[in-house]
């Protein structure tokens, strides 16, 4: 299995990263792993998507497809993953789900279209699937979790491993007095923020009533 997941490590070659650096469409036929992003709301997979795949392309062949993707990210339309070679640069492509749909729609792929797939599967849900869902999770060759207790509620063996932070781009301030001023927030004040989707699964309510 870890033989097919294999791919290339080194940088894009120069012919996919001059494509990128004009506008972002990549040759999927020069891709060796496929981050799909199926579905159209904001959310928190689609932001990870679009925040990981430039920074994975640097060091892998990469690339993500969906709709309604921003610009500056390595992408081609969905309708050429039908048309797309069989194979990729390196054999077998890896498709990264991260949902369902992106689970169901890399095995249609495969079994259907016999193109030449390595299924990963990342979650950090935490909760009970349906039946349909974890038949779909057992097709995948590698999955992952973001914490332990996501992995405590799959019933497959799992990978933890825990969100990545950029401390370049996030990082304490280095006067946070002046940054307080600046927001109209008092400077001796205990602040407590939420970032990402308000949804009662967060259990946000049961925080506040604490």
């Amino acid at each position: 299995m870890m033989e097919g997941l294999m791919f290339r490590r080194n940088r894009p070659n120069a012919s996919v990263s001059q494509q990128v650096n004009c506008n972002m469409k990549v040759d999927p036929g020069k891709i060796d792993v496929i981050a799909p992003n199926l579905k159209r709301r904001l959310s928190g997979v689609k932001s990870t998507v679009m925040r990981l795949v430039p920074l994975q392309f640097k060091d892998i062949q990469i690339a993500t497809t969906g709709p309604n993707l921003r610009d500056g990210i390595p992408q081609f339309p969905l309708w050429k993953l039908l048309v797309m070679s069989r194979s990729g640069p390196s054999g077998y492509r890896v498709w990264h789900a991260r949902r369902n749909i992106e689970m169901l729609v890399g095995l249609i792929l495969k079994w259907v279209f016999r193109k030449k797939l390595r299924f990963v599967l990342t979650t950090a849900a935490q909760r009970r699937r349906k039946p349909s869902s974890m038949w779909l999770i057992r097709q995948m060759d590698v999955v992952i979790a973001a914490s332990k207790k996501t992995a405590a509620y799959l019933d497959v063996p799992t990978t933890i491993i825990l969100h990545g932070i950029d401390t370049e781009g996030f990082s304490p301030v280095e006067n946070m007095v002046s940054l307080r001023d600046s927001l109209g927030l008092e400077r001796d004040a205990v602040i407590i923020g939420c970032y990402g989707r308000i949804r009662a699964q967060k259990g946000t309510d049961v925080f506040w009533k604490q």
